[in-house]
């Protein structure tokens, strides 16, 4: 996935990603879901202001401590 500046919905449901490197960039996301993804790793995606809605079932995520902070934003 490339980087995506204004991107508001990534439905990435049962795909093959393995990483969010691409939404590093992306300030605009209100809601993601990586269900059933080969994603481990949430820090690309700590700093998002606006995130909503996480799904994050079904994956081998072992924190979510990155994200603390994203409720006193």
């Amino acid at each position: 996935m490339g980087e995506c500046e204004v991107l508001k919905y990534a439905d990435l449901l049962g795909s093959r990603i393995k990483s969010l490197e691409g939404l590093r960039s992306t300030t605009a996301l209100l809601e993601l879901n990586i269900r059933y993804t080969k994603v481990v790793d949430l820090r690309p995606v700590r700093n998002l202001p606006l995130l909503r809605f996480l799904d994050v079932g079904s994956t081998d995520i072992q924190s979510c401590s990155c994200l603390a902070e994203l409720g006193s934003r």
